[in-house]
């Protein structure tokens, strides 16, 4: 009933609207230059961290799995253990630290998938102002998938700490058959 009365209202609140869909969709392509750019110059950086990162805590695990294979109970023996678990807790933070901006970024740009297309419910006439920034903004959203990547061997994300996981397995198995 309100609508009927204030049409005008309405319509300004949609121009008012759909300006500020324009403006959050200019940032979104303004961010995704910046993080497409950081991908592509730190990707060898990240390539290198993730091989390091393997190698250290293949051989920490390597270093402690040899330690706690070693007969006597000397207190020498005990601190290189602690000092080796605390290796591996510092491997594994680092890790962490590196991954998981990755896949937070990535989880956002999916909620803000989600957020948009909420929104274009909303749109009821083809008339809308509302209608054609959502849909600008539905396209970047699509042609702007953000994602990090370690010069397009992997996709930083979580997965590739299990691939990790994975690897570091692998190469103590071939060290204890050698």
């Amino acid at each position: 009933m309100a609508d009927q009365l204030y049409p005008d209202t309405k319509v300004t609140q949609r121009i008012t609207f759909s300006q500020r869909v324009r403006e959050i969709t200019q940032c979104f392509v303004s961010t995704s230059d910046v993080l497409r750019m950081l991908s592509s110059s730190e990707s060898v950086a990240l390539l290198l961290h993730l091989t390091i990162f393997t190698f250290d805590l293949t051989f920490t695990i390597y270093v402690l799995l040899q330690l706690l294979n070693l007969d006597g109970k000397f207190y020498e023996h005990k601190m290189r253990e602690v000092l080796q678990i605390a290796w591996l807790f510092y491997h594994t933070i680092k890790i962490v630290l590196l991954v998981e901006p990755c896949y937070r970024t990535q989880e956002k740009v999916s909620s803000t998938r989600l957020l948009v297309a909420r929104i274009m419910c909303y749109v009821t006439s083809e008339g809308d102002p509302l209608g054609d920034e959502i849909d600008d903004f539905v396209k970047q959203l699509a042609l702007n998938n953000l994602s990090y990547s370690a010069m397009g061997i992997c996709t930083i994300g979580r997965p590739v700490i299990s691939t990790i996981i994975g690897s570091v397995t692998t190469i103590l198995v071939f060290l204890y058959q050698l």
